[in-house]
C-alpha cells in the first residue's frame, strides 16, 4: 500500500488523469453530463501542460517524437468538446511515461549500492603520526593501515603484513586474493583477515574505484543512443497524419473529421506497450540478480549477435568447495580432512568454510583444537589431541620448517596444505562448481542465433 501511494504521489498527473476519469464516469453515471465535461476538460489540459513544457524543450534540441501528435489530439478534443476522447488519451500518454521513469528509479537504487561503498575514511601514518583522515586528502606516497574488513581506500601496494582481499566488487572474482609485502592492492577491496600497512601509489581521486564510481555517476545521468520503435518514424509519420487530417477537414466540411484522423493516428498502444514490456523485462531480471540500467539498454540486448561471459560467478556458482584430498602415508585422507576441519572451524575464510563443509559431509570427526594461533593471510597452527597440527599456505608451512616428500609437486589448483607433527600429511585442492543450467543457457542461446 505504501508503494502504491508512492508511486501516485510521484506521478501525479497520471493519478490525477485516473481520478478525473473515475469522477467524470461518476457524474456521468448520476445524470450531470455537464459537470463530468468540465472535470475531464479542466484535468486534460491541466495535465497536458508540463508535458507540452517538456515536448517543446526536446523539439528545441532537435529531438521529436509521438507525443506530439497524442498532445494535438488532447487540445482539439477539448476545443471540439470531446471530453472522453481526451482523458483516455492522457491516460495512456501520462500513464506510459510514469511506468519508463519508475523502471529507471528501480534500477537507479540498485546501482546506488555500488556508490555507498565507497570508503568514507582513512587510517594514515605521517611524520611519525597515526591519523585518520577523509578519503579525498589521502596523497601519493602516504602509508595506510589497513585493518581486517576495511575498504582499501586508495591504490597502494602491501609495505608490511599478509592478508586475503576480496575483490569481487572490481573483478567479479569470488575467490580472495592473497597480498604479500611488493603485491598491489586496489581501492574499493575489502581486506578479509589480518592488518596490513601499504603506501599509496595513486591519490584516492585517481584509484580504480573512484573512476568505476564516476562511470556509474556518468551513466546515471546518460540518455540511451536507442530510441522507441516508434519514435524513430515519428516525423515522417507525424507529418503524414496532419497531412490526412487537413485534408480530411478541408474535404469532410468539419473539423470533427480532424479530429478523428488524429485521434485514429495518436498510437496510444504504443504510447503503453513500450513501457510496460521494458518495466516488466527490467522486473523479472532484477529477480535474477541482472540490473539493467535503462529500457535502451534492454533494447540493444534484443540486437546482439555475441554474447561473452565471465567464468567465475557466471557459468561457475562462484563458491569454491573441496574436489580432491590427498594423504601422504602414514596419514589418511579421513585423517587430514578431520585435523583440517578441526583448525579451520576457527577461521571465516571461504576455504576454511569449504573444508569443513566437506568434513561433516563426509562424517570426519571435527574435534576441539587447542593452542589456537592464526598467521593472517597465511595459516593456523593448533595441537589437536596432542599432535601439532599445521595448516594454511605452503609457504606458511614452509616458514614452520616443515618437511616436505621427495618429487613434491605443487597442484595446479587452490590447494591448501596440512601437516602433522612437523611432516607434510596431505592437502586439499578445491574448485569452483559448473551451475546446472550453465550447458542449458548456452545452449538455448545458441538457439537464438547468438555466438
Amino acid at each position: 500500500m505504501k508503494r502504491l501511494l508512492r508511486f501516485l504521489r510521484e506521478y501525479w498527473e497520471f493519478s490525477l488523469a485516473v481520478l478525473a476519469l473515475v469522477v467524470g464516469l461518476a457524474l456521468q453515471v448520476g445524470g450531470r453530463p455537464v459537470g463530468a465535461h468540465w472535470v475531464l476538460g479542466v484535468v486534460s489540459l491541466f495535465t497536458v501542460l508540463p508535458i507540452i513544457k517538456g515536448m517543446w524543450a526536446d523539439l528545441r534540441t532537435g529531438a521529436y517524437g509521438i507525443d506530439i501528435l497524442a498532445i494535438t489530439a488532447i487540445v482539439a478534443s477539448v476545443l471540439l468538446k470531446q471530453y472522453w476522447a481526451a482523458i483516455v488519451i492522457v491516460v495512456m500518454l501520462t500513464g506510459g511515461e510514469a511506468l519508463e521513469d519508475y523502471a529507471g528509479n528501480r534500477a537507479k537504487t540498485e546501482l546506488d549500492a555500488l556508490l555507498s561503498r565507497a570508503p568514507t575514511k582513512a587510517t594514515v601514518v605521517r611524520k611519525g603520526k597515526t591519523l585518520e583522515v577523509n578519503v579525498h586528502e589521502i596523497r601519493e606516497g602516504d602509508t595506510l593501515l589497513i585493518k581486517p574488513g576495511e575498504v582499501v581506500p586508495a591504490d597502494a601496494e602491501v609495505i608490511e603484513g599478509t592478508a586475503d582481499f576480496d575483490e569481487s566488487s572490481l573483478t567479479g572474482e569470488s575467490l580472495p586474493q592473497a597480498k604479500k609485502p611488493g603485491d598491489a592492492i586496489l581501492s574499493g577491496s575489502v581486506n578479509i583477515d589480518g592488518a596490513i600497512t601499504a603506501k599509496c601509489v595513486r591519490a584516492a581521486k585517481d584509484s580504480q574505484y573512484e573512476q568505476i564510481i564516476k562511470l556509474v555517476r556518468s551513466a546515471q545521468h546518460s540518455q540511451a543512443p536507442v530510441v522507441r520503435l516508434a519514435d524513430r518514424y515519428s516525423v515522417p509519420f507525424t507529418g503524414l497524419s496532419y497531412c490526412i487530417a487537413l485534408s480530411a477537414w478541408y474535404f469532410g466540411h468539419s473539423a470533427l473529421r480532424f479530429l478523428e484522423v488524429i485521434v485514429v493516428a495518436t498510437p496510444c498502444p504504443l504510447l503503453l506497450a513500450a513501457p510496460i514490456a521494458v518495466i516488466s523485462g527490467m522486473s523479472r531480471a532484477a529477480k535474477h540478480g541482472i540490473i539493467v540500467k535503462t529500457g535502451g539498454a534492454l533494447e540493444q540486448l534484443g540486437e546482439a549477435k555475441t554474447i561473452a561471459f565471465d567464468k567465475t560467478g557466471t557459468l561457475t556458482l562462484g563458491k569454491l568447495s573441496v574436489d580432491t584430498v590427498t594423504a601422504f602415508a602414514p596419514a589418511t585422507e579421513q585423517e587430514v580432512l578431520s585435523l583440517s576441519a578441526s583448525l579451520e572451524q576457527n577461521s571465516n575464510h571461504v576455504l576454511a568454510q569449504a573444508i569443513v563443509e566437506k568434513a561433516k559431509k563426509a562424517g570426519a570427526k571435527i574435534a576441539k583444537a587447542k593452542h589456537v594461533k592464526e598467521t593472517a593471510g597465511r595459516g593456523l597452527m593448533a595441537t589437536v589431541g596432542g599432535k601439532s597440527v599445521l595448516v594454511g599456505r605452503l609457504e606458511f608451512l614452509q616458514a614452520n620448517s616443515v618437511e616436505l616428500p621427495g618429487k613434491f609437486a605443487t597442484p595446479a589448483q587452490t590447494t591448501m596444505y596440512m601437516a602433522l607433527n612437523g611432516k607434510l600429511a596431505g592437502l586439499v585442492t578445491f574448485k569452483d562448481e559448473v551451475r546446472a543450467e550453465s550447458k542449458q543457457t548456452i545452449q538455448a542461446l545458441r538457439k537464438l542465433g547468438l555466438d
